[in-house]
């Protein structure tokens, strides 16, 4: 076991070296797997999973050793509907948020994370479960006091 967490009150998330399991106390149920690690070149230590309101997106958070010392990020988004990862990002934090954006009827689930780029630190809120055409996205900058420095962990606040 690389890590393990509380998912909910009754279930424990286990990461092993190559697969994310869902342990379910209720009665007496076994681990699930719930989807397989992706493959990165290098080492990572986990230090972070997550899951959306409604258990159906997933975030598997780690950090790596970079060049000269840096620490890079790196998050695995994973689908439960579509069993499904996205391809590896170079992200130190991420989190859901699930909240009625402006001219919805309905709430929406935003996958939200924090990365670096070539112009600096960045936070990218980016709307899931929906078409890519009409899905929300912002991008804004995210100044820190040390360039070394990143995010470890965020969390959103689904009622402001």
């Amino acid at each position: 076991v690389d890590y393990w967490k509380w998912l909910n009150p009754n279930t424990i998330a286990i990461v092993t070296k190559k697969s994310v399991f869902h342990w379910s106390m209720d009665g007496d149920a076994q681990p699930e797997r719930i989807f397989d690690r992706a493959e990165y070149d290098g080492q990572v230590q986990i230090i972070n999973y997550k899951a959306s309101a409604d258990g159906q997106w997933l975030i598997l958070g780690g950090i790596t050793a970079g060049e000269g010392g840096t620490i890079n990020g790196v998050l695995q988004l994973y689908s439960v509907a579509r069993k499904k990862s996205q391809p590896t990002m170079n992200a130190h934090a991420g989190c859901f948020a699930h909240i009625k954006l402006d001219g919805r009827q309905e709430k929406s689930h935003l996958f939200c994370f924090t990365h670096k780029t070539p112009q600096g630190h960045k936070v990218s809120i980016v709307e899931v479960g929906i078409e890519k055409e009409q899905a929300f996205k912002c991008i804004s900058d995210l100044r820190y006091a040390n360039e070394q420095d990143f995010a470890v962990s965020m969390l959103a606040d689904d009622k402001h």
